[in-house]
């Protein structure tokens, strides 16, 4: 992953799961911390999307979006400069 460029994974609320399944999900398909987790579904939830990674290869953001997308969640990739 890298600190300011490459590509974002951000998750978009919805109205099917729930902020119990975000979490999980984000802690064991994302890699995210407990702590991370938890404050990025809150976001999710408050906001409507959040960014949960960054990678400066596309096709590593590609592949976790899809395992998200393989969950449930609305994962989605974004370029950033």
């Amino acid at each position: 992953m890298v600190d300011q460029a490459g590509w974002r994974v951000v998750v978009l609320d919805d109205d099917v799961n729930t902020m119990v399944t975000v979490t999980y999900l984000l802690r064991h398909v994302a890699g995210l911390s407990p702590d991370d987790a938890a404050w990025t579904m809150l976001r999710v939830h408050e906001q409507g999307s959040a960014e949960v990674a960054r990678f400066a290869e596309l096709a590593e953001a590609e592949q976790l979006a899809v395992r998200l997308q393989s969950f449930g969640l609305h994962g989605l990739v974004w370029g950033s400069s």
